[in-house]
This record gives C-alpha cells, structure tokens and sequence, in this order.
C-alpha cells in the first residue's frame, strides 16, 4: 500500500503542476485510463489522486 501511496502523491503533484502550469484546462474532463496510460501506471494510484484533488 505504501507504494501506492507515493505513487499517487506523485501523480498529484504533477497534475496539479499542470493545472497551474495551463496543459490542464479549467473544466478539462480527466479520462482515468488515458492518465494511467501516460503515467505508466494502474489505474488505482491515478484514481487516488484525482479524488485527493477534488
């Protein structure tokens, strides 16, 4: 659980990097899957850190 922990704390920080940043537009709809995907991660770290920054 640990590493799922840090690996979803990671994606926060660069979502949010790109929120702030503009490559996320205000009201972007965040697709799980194609995040997973980009991160080369399971879906469960990305689905963590999108409920943590909503």
């Amino acid at each position: 659980m640990k590493l799922v922990r840090g690996l979803s704390e990671q994606i926060v920080e660069q979502l949010r990097d790109d929120i702030f940043s503009g490559r996320i537009s205000p009201g972007e709809h965040l697709v799980e899957t194609e995040l997973a995907k980009n991160f080369s991660v399971s879906r469960g770290p990305v689905r963590d850190a999108i409920r943590q920054l909503s």
